[in-house]
């Protein structure tokens, strides 16, 4: 309502930028475990089923799924990023001084940063719920291995070949798992990880 020949795009992302920063990671970090859960509530209850037909029916959904409508948001930030590089080409050809120009610039570098964070937060965010599934996985596992510091770098499997009783004993197997800064070893029990032994 309040648009006028002396707006500037620029300014007005730059306006909403901070709260990309708070709105986007939340959602973006935990986007496929809600399509997920969507997923299973619509395949075990028959009413949420109906529910999302009937929503799905509405004009303003297009006859698009829930799960397909939730992307949305994902890719816009990418469609922004290409949309306002169009705009700033365009208008340094159209008018080379125009006041919009370093505003456009700053909007640009900003859905950079938002995207950046974005992908930062993602990664942080999984390596948090691999060592929550980790810990999971263990039985007896001391609560001190869930860190917000620690980041989990990789898991082998292998089979104890000391000749003494170093850890469970010859031939026990063993699954290591490797953090930025402890070493946590498990030995296997039939079908799942058995009690940490040392770390």
């Amino acid at each position: 309502n309040n648009w006028t020949e002396e707006a500037c795009i620029g300014s007005v992302i730059l306006g909403y930028s901070g709260d990309l920063l708070k709105a986007y990671p939340p959602f973006v970090n935990f986007f496929e475990r809600t399509k997920t859960q969507i997923n299973e509530c619509d395949r075990q209850s028959a009413r949420f089923h109906a529910f999302l037909k009937k929503c799905e029916r509405r004009p303003e959904c297009s006859r698009q799924t829930i799960t397909e409508l939730m992307i949305r948001p994902v890719q816009r930030l990418p469609s922004m990023s290409l949309l306002l590089n169009d705009l700033l080409k365009h208008t340094k050809k159209g008018n080379p001084e125009h006041k919009d120009i370093l505003l456009l610039e700053q909007a640009i570098a900003k859905v950079k940063d938002v995207m950046t964070h974005l992908n930062e937060e993602k990664r942080r965010t999984e390596g948090q719920i691999t060592i929550f599934d980790i810990y999971s996985e263990i039985e007896n596992c001391p609560a001190s291995v869930v860190s917000s510091q620690r980041r989990f770098v990789c898991r082998a499997d292998c089979i104890e070949v000391a000749a003494e009783d170093i850890l469970c004993g010859k031939g026990y197997e063993l699954t290591l798992f490797l953090f930025t800064d402890i070493l946590l070893v498990a030995k296997k029990k039939t079908g799942k990880m058995g009690g940490m032994l040392r770390s």
